[in-house]
């Protein structure tokens, strides 16, 4: 039986119509119900919370090429839960997330709004607010991955590029940059955060985040 693969241009195919049961070797990685913002030649394609897992069809393209094919906010060592996302204008999605059960904190302790723009670059805002009765100390990590893979590729298997991938940070730590050369093509991902990162460890923006009770 032929295999419907999931790609950009249409990353949620009926799968279980596509492969036999309970041969899982037929699916990639998959996004869900993913949700999609564009702006001209740039789009971006995550899960319902919000996220890109590395291995998955999702990311942001520019111009053909895979800017960030990682994108993964974590609490407390824990991805976040869906409560709703949908899709405000092309351009711009909201995604509103909980978190579950953590050491020391019981579930939907913490809301967890996030607002994404494609536009002029992509910005994205995390608000959180408490619910507990008591302050608390978050661990607030987005992981970051750049394969600058084609379009195509993405849509079929993408060639490793990683001995053509650098990555750097700046004297500050305030901002994590992939750049990739490949002769005379070359292509640059920089992720800039305010408030900066407390850390940046690897591909990740690390924050210490202390809150009141009922602090946004």
């Amino acid at each position: 039986m032929a295999v419907v693969r999931p790609t950009p241009a249409d990353p949620t195919p009926d799968l279980a119509a596509a492969a036999a049961p309970g041969d899982q070797r037929a699916a990639p990685p998959e996004l869900g119900e993913s949700i999609a913002v564009l702006s001209g030649p740039t789009f971006m394609y995550s899960d319902p919370a919000g996220d890109v897992p590395p291995g998955s069809i999702g990311g942001l393209v520019h111009l053909d090429t895979r800017m960030v094919s990682g994108w993964v906010l974590t609490i407390n060592g824990a991805r976040l839960l869906v409560l709703r996302s949908q899709v405000v204008q092309h351009y711009s999605a909201q995604f509103v997330l909980t978190t579950p059960a953590l050491p020391d904190l019981p579930p939907d302790s913490i809301s967890v709004n996030r607002i994404r723009y494609v536009g002029d670059g992509f910005r994205e805002r995390i608000r959180l607010v408490s619910f507990r009765p008591e302050p608390v100390r978050l661990e607030v990590r987005l992981a970051v991955a750049a394969d600058f893979a084609d379009l195509f590729e993405v849509k079929s298997g993408v060639r490793d590029r990683s001995a053509q991938i650098t990555r750097r940070q700046t004297s500050e730590g305030k901002a994590l940059t992939f750049m990739y050369e490949n002769g005379d093509f070359t292509a640059r991902t920089e992720v800039r955060a305010t408030p900066s990162p407390a850390r940046i460890e690897s591909d990740e923006l690390i924050w210490d985040v202390d809150l009141q009770p009922r602090q946004e």
